[in-house]
């Protein structure tokens, strides 16, 4: 891994910790489910130009574990 890579990580745990609290950064048993609402409004944020990286972090999910989750709409 790079160090860019490893740094932009840590600063996206950070904001995580911040936003939600200590407990977001556990590892998880199991997958969120996401209602068609809950995918909707995360689709109408992306596509109004905020970031995905910036949606992820408000849904609780960071950019590489979005890719693994199953169900995650972005």
């Amino acid at each position: 891994m790079r160090t860019d890579t490893f740094h932009n990580l840590i600063r996206d745990w950070v904001k995580l910790e911040r936003l939600h609290g200590s407990d977001i950064n556990k590892c998880r048993r199991t997958n969120k489910y996401w209602s068609p609402e809950e995918k909707y409004e995360l689709v109408c944020q992306a596509l109004s130009g905020q970031g995905l990286r910036s949606v992820a972090i408000t849904i609780t999910t960071t950019e590489g574990s979005r890719k693994k989750q199953n169900g995650c709409p972005l």
